[in-house]
């Protein structure tokens, strides 16, 4: 099943409710009343249904996750390293159709999908990838979700505390990895010493050491068992993505 989730602050929306009769391009009515192309009278766009011409618009809503600014630069790092393609967020949203009067209308949650307001997005369908060249002439991909209410998409308006609440979430840093505790520095003057010793019995014994007494040794017969290193406190070394700063 595909499920993509986003808290997200909206960066710009804009209601696609114009065209141009002889360009073919989209625009909003607020923005443009004339095309910039060829300066021609925008009109309502329509596409042909069973019952002749209907209008249509519809809303696209510029999506930013929000993301650790860390987690941001480690992936633009790994998308470089890569020779990959950053990407844009965009949500398409539909209008109504009022069959008596013949118009449509911007989806009714248009009028508060307003920049910097924090939304919660579940889509359950795959995004549109298309690529397009940014302002500064850099490739990108925009991934463009058609919001489906039949397939179980959501949205969700945050609230302050809500918003605060995610913010924060995404502010925190991973928590470090506890450093392994550093072995002592050795007594390089007892360790000579004790060799010194073990050279002396080892003379005293004309080149064979006694083998060690148990009753004095401290230790039971199962000492080899009881200091056995066990497989699940073992340490072992993990390779890591190289593009990975943790």
């Amino acid at each position: 099943m595909f499920r993509n989730e986003y808290i997200a602050k909206i960066g710009f929306t804009r209601t696609l409710d114009r065209t141009c009769g002889q360009c073919g391009g989209l625009y909003a009515s607020n923005e443009k009343d004339h095309c910039p192309k060829c300066n021609q009278a925008l009109i309502i766009p329509t596409h042909q249904t069973d019952e002749g011409p209907r209008p249509y618009c519809f809303t696209e809503v510029t999506l930013y996750p929000m993301m650790r600014q860390e987690s941001k630069d480690r992936h633009a790092k790994r998308t470089a390293a890569a020779k990959g393609l950053l990407y844009t967020i965009r949500m398409t949203l539909w209008g109504h159709y009022d069959k008596e009067r013949n118009v449509v209308l911007p989806d009714n949650r248009v009028q508060y999908l307003v920049p910097k307001r924090t939304i919660r997005t579940l889509f359950n369908s795959p995004p549109q990838l298309l690529p397009f060249t940014a302002k500064d002439k850099s490739q990108k991909i925009e991934m463009k979700y058609t919001f489906d209410g039949r397939e179980g998409d959501q949205i969700e308006f945050l609230d302050a505390k809500q918003t605060a609440q995610a913010e924060m979430d995404g502010a925190k840093s991973p928590t470090p990895t506890p450093e392994t505790a550093a072995a002592p520095t050795p007594d390089v003057a007892a360790l000579t010493a004790q060799m010194g010793q073990m050279m002396a019995l080892l003379k005293q014994a004309g080149g064979v050491l006694p083998a060690p007494d148990p009753a004095n040794s401290g230790a039971s017969d199962s000492s080899t068992e009881e200091y056995a290193p066990d497989a699940k406190t073992l340490d072992f070394e993990v390779s890591t993505d190289p593009f990975t700063t943790e």
